[in-house]
């Protein structure tokens, strides 16, 4: 069995590696700022059907119906857009499998001791839940700094583009 440092160490570093990875490849292959518009004008549709909606009028009738046809057409180019990137991602399944079939023949069933108690858990748990808890943690908190760094990056372009 090979360590580098110790099962709960090397189990975290793996899954920070491995949530790094995959949000590196979403950023490469997701078109964010697309979906950020196509998301902020399915808001704005619904809030005016909202509006709309105690009205009965031939006029807001007609109107609803034009929205809904526009968010179905939205909704599908959205779902277009998601399918595409999943098929882009897909090759990232290989490397997460990989890792898994390492980490079961390294770490089989032995219990990982946390670095911290968990008070639902013992002391010590599976290296699979161990993995879980770590790249679900890692994921949240990279997908944090990437959304930081973009709003930052969008609202120091926008301002640029006001100012000149």
């Amino acid at each position: 069995m090979w360590q580098l440092i110790n099962p709960t160490i090397d189990i975290l570093l793996i899954s920070i590696g491995i949530a790094a990875v995959s949000q590196l490849f979403q950023m490469k292959f997701t078109d964010r700022k697309k979906m950020r518009a196509m998301q902020k004008e399915m808001k704005d549709k619904q809030k005016r059907m909202r509006e709309l909606a105690g009205k009965t009028d031939a006029n807001a009738l007609a109107e609803i119906k034009k929205l809904e046809q526009e968010m179905m057409h939205a909704l599908n180019e959205s779902m277009k857009h998601s399918m595409g990137s999943m098929i882009k991602l897909m090759p990232l399944t290989v490397i997460f499998l990989f890792v898994y079939w390492l980490l079961g023949s390294a770490y089989g069933s032995s219990a990982v001791p946390t670095l911290f108690p968990i008070s639902i858990v013992k002391p010590a748990m599976g290296w699979i839940w161990w993995y879980v808890i770590c790249v679900f943690i890692a994921s949240i908190v990279i997908s944090a700094l990437t959304n930081a760094v973009e709003n930052r990056m969008e609202s120091k372009a926008q301002g640029v583009a006001k100012n000149g």
